[in-house]
């Protein structure tokens, strides 16, 4: 499963992250325009920026084409798997899916968004945990403190333990909404 979350992670990155031309009519295809945005669960109100881009330019926005395509973008993001790797990439939701599909797109993007969570504070972790072991291998560090340092060091590793724990229960968890896997 760890395996599969980079690649999903990676396009929804590039999806997600990308909008629509800050100037520019994208017609005249609106189905392909819609499908697009769909499929990167753009919010429903760039279709207002489209009607003005486009008026701008003189060109016509065809809004039932974008509309349709849209939907058939919409039934492919808004996939448990697909809101499983935006969760746990810490993507934002923006409400793009459609009433009878949110519930499982939700529940998946918690669980990943949980899981990106626990990453970032193991990440926390590790960097605590290198600054105490690097001031206990420093020879100007008092001996006093050593005991002190090592205290913590320990303490923070119990901790990690305890991240990476339920950073596989949440795993486990997605698994059993989603048993296809991400």
């Amino acid at each position: 499963m760890a395996r599969a979350l980079p690649t999903i992670t990676s396009i929804l990155l590039t999806l997600i992250t990308s909008g629509p031309a800050a100037a520019g009519c994208p017609g005249p295809d609106w189905d392909r325009v819609g499908y697009l945005d769909g499929n990167q669960g753009q919010p429903m109100h760039w279709i207002g920026r489209y009607g003005r881009q486009c008026a701008g330019e003189g060109q016509a926005f065809d809004r039932d084409a974008y509309l349709s395509g849209r939907r058939r973008g919409l039934e492919n993001f808004c996939q448990p798997a697909m809101a499983y790797a935006a969760g746990a990439a810490g993507e934002r939701y923006l409400g793009a899916c459609p009433q009878e599909l949110e519930p499982a797109f939700l529940d998946a993007f918690v669980a990943g968004a949980r899981i990106h969570s626990v990453r970032r504070l193991i990440e926390q972790l590790d960097r605590q945990m290198a600054w105490y072991a690097e001031r206990l291998q420093s020879p100007s560090t008092d001996p006093g403190r050593r005991q002190v340092f090592v205290e913590e060091l320990t303490r923070l590793e119990e901790r990690r333990h305890e991240f990476e724990s339920r950073l596989d229960q949440y795993t486990e968890r997605f698994a059993a909404l989603d048993p296809v896997g991400p």
